[in-house]
């Protein structure tokens, strides 16, 4: 091989490894205000989990249980912030109820297997909704949310980030 072969063969290495180093520095690329969300999503899954684990154990019935989850709900609306799109689903195969705070300007509608609803409540809101079936599907910003609800009291939430120009949703 002459000169003009080793620094071809030289060349295409380094030109590999920079390629190779980009490639690694963008999968090592993370956004750093999503840590933030996703204690905040962790702190709800944790003390929904205690709260139903406690609806069990003392064997709660539903019109308490009902109390209980609002004022949770309203305490998660309170440590998100109302500079966020939440919404918390919870209740029963019958009734549904959905709370939350919604930004003004926010497309969201509810479908509890009656069709849909536009919800045009803004701010801190509270609705009831009958349920046929076992689904729930929220419509927020276009984009489809499905919640399966099952025997006894259930709980879900919906919580939508905006960060700048971008948005993050987190659901549980």
């Amino acid at each position: 091989m002459g000169k003009k072969g080793q620094f071809y063969f030289i060349a295409v290495i380094i030109l590999a490894a920079v390629f190779a180093g980009f490639i690694t520095d963008s999968n090592k690329l993370t956004y750093t205000s999503a840590s933030k969300f996703s204690a905040e999503q962790n702190n709800i899954n944790t003390e929904s989990s205690y709260l139903m684990d406690y609806f069990s154990r003392e064997q709660i019935l539903p019109p308490d249980q009902d109390a209980i989850l609002s004022n949770f709900s309203d305490d998660c609306v309170n440590e998100v912030g109302l500079d966020k799109n939440s919404f918390f689903l919870y209740g029963n195969l019958s009734t549904v109820t959905l709370s939350g705070n919604k930004l003004s300007g926010t497309d969201l509608y509810i479908n509890t297997g009656y069709g849909a609803f536009a919800v045009s409540n803004t701010s801190v809101f509270k609705s009831r909704y009958p349920l046929s079936g076992d689904n729930v599907s929220l419509v927020l910003g276009g984009i489809y949310y499905n919640f399966t609800f099952h025997q006894g009291e259930n709980f879900y939430y919906l919580i939508q980030y905006p960060d700048g120009s971008q948005s993050f949703v987190f659901s549980g």
